[in-house]
């Protein structure tokens, strides 16, 4: 990982500045929102209680990028988990609103713990954000996944995303 500037997350994409900011889907970026007093309020499902979301992929770097980019749009990180069998786990302790899914990953992989967690919790909306994006639209419908995001594509089109599955942002 690159140095980063103190009050930063640098991955070798784009610096994430850990100041108050909220994403603007539409635009693809973010925006300053310092000085708005709800500058980082959790988004809140329908029922009122925040919108929350576990993530899950093996690598370290990647859930740190997801749950800066998730917290600064306003999203609960309910948790995190680096195999499959570990999402299983995480899933079923906390319930969230939504799973970011990588599919490659050791012990158990991501279409399996999508498979066991779709039994057991149909209702729950499972995006694949994945490097093997291809493989995954093809076998989408064989899947238990709602949507699939390639890495490459980034961290606009995961929030995009997210927003279509949980609805808008306020």
């Amino acid at each position: 990982m690159a140095n980063s500037a103190p009050g930063q997350f640098h991955n070798e994409f784009r610096t994430l500045p850990s100041c108050p900011q909220r994403f603007d889907a539409n635009q693809g970026d973010f925006e300053d929102s310092a000085g708005s007093p709800d500058a980082i309020r959790p988004l809140t499902s329908s029922a009122g209680k925040a919108k929350r979301i576990l993530v899950v992929d093996d690598g370290d770097v990647v859930r740190q990028v997801v749950r800066a980019f998730l917290e600064m749009s306003g999203y609960v990180v309910c948790g995190e988990a680096a195999d499959g069998a570990e999402a299983v786990t995480r899933a079923r302790e906390s319930r969230p609103d939504l799973i970011i899914m990588d599919l490659a990953m050791p012990r158990m992989n991501g279409i399996e713990a999508s498979s066991l967690i779709r039994n057991t919790m149909p209702e729950i909306p499972i995006i694949a954000f994945t490097m093997y994006d291809t493989l995954a639209q093809s076998l989408k419908s064989s899947l238990a996944i709602s949507s699939v995001v390639s890495k490459p594509e980034g961290l606009a089109k995961l929030g995009s995303c997210i927003q279509n599955l949980l609805g808008p942002a306020s």
